[in-house]
């Protein structure tokens, strides 16, 4: 299904909106929800209904969609929807336990998980080897009831076809848009070259790497990293 524009059905002209379900852990600012912001807004803006279902109350972003939170004892009727879309390891087990409940009832609807990551190098980062290769097959699970996988490459689609089935594995390049007018900054009169890195402050985003990299870089290179996260005092200590 096309979900880009409305569905206009030529016999009746009429337009056929599609009803989106967006599931996620919680309302953050982290990468995999700007993504489903980014879609929502695109999505509302052709006349599609969105729904963001969220597990866990953090903090709140403002969507131009409804918003529900929802739990894993007592969950909404699904069937309501035309696309379910999860995002991440806590909702694709929700979907996952939704799916086990209702396995014999009929549905028109169509559950979608998008990859964002290379799971099996993104949980060893964060879990070790033992723990990163048992979540990762869990979380594999977790997601052979979807009936279709979106990742954002064709090098992700090569590496997820040893595990998902090739006819539901789906590349889909995903952009966030850019500010119509970017900040104007005058040239640095140092004549320093800036190198700038913007993300969450762990392991598997090599900060330490390009941190140790600037040492062979010559003395005009400057390196400024943005973000917060579990290495953030590792970080700083590297770079006094």
């Amino acid at each position: 299904m096309d979900i880009s524009e409305p569905i206009i059905s030529s016999s009746s002209n009429r337009i056929s909106i599609v009803r989106i379900a967006f599931v996620v852990t919680a309302q953050t600012h982290e990468g995999p929800l700007k993504v489903v912001k980014s879609l929502i807004e695109g999505l509302t803006e052709r006349r599609h209904e969105c729904t963001l279902l969220y597990l866990e109350e953090r903090e709140e972003i403002v969507l131009p969609c409804r918003k529900q939170k929802v739990g894993y004892r007592h969950q909404p009727d699904l069937s309501q929807y035309d696309i379910v879309h999860s995002h991440g390891m806590k909702p694709d087990f929700w979907v996952w336990l939704y799916l086990v409940r209702n396995s014999r009832r009929r549905s028109k609807t169509r559950f979608i998980s998008t990859y964002h990551s290379f799971i099996f190098e993104d949980f060893r980062w964060k879990y070790g080897y033992v723990g990163g290769w048992l979540l990762a097959h869990l979380f594999l699970t977790f997601t052979n009831r979807h009936d279709k996988i979106v990742v954002l490459s064709d090098v992700a689609k090569a590496y997820y076809s040893q595990w998902v089935p090739q006819e539901k594995l789906f590349r889909c390049y995903h952009g966030l848009p850019m500010p119509q007018r970017a900040e104007h900054r005058e040239p640095d009169e140092s004549g320093d070259i800036i190198v700038g890195m913007c993300c969450p402050l762990e392991r598997i985003k090599g900060v330490d790497v390009l941190l140790a990299a600037m040492e062979y870089m010559p003395k005009n290179y400057r390196l400024l990293v943005v973000g917060d996260g579990s290495q953030r005092q590792q970080l700083e200590r590297s770079a006094m």
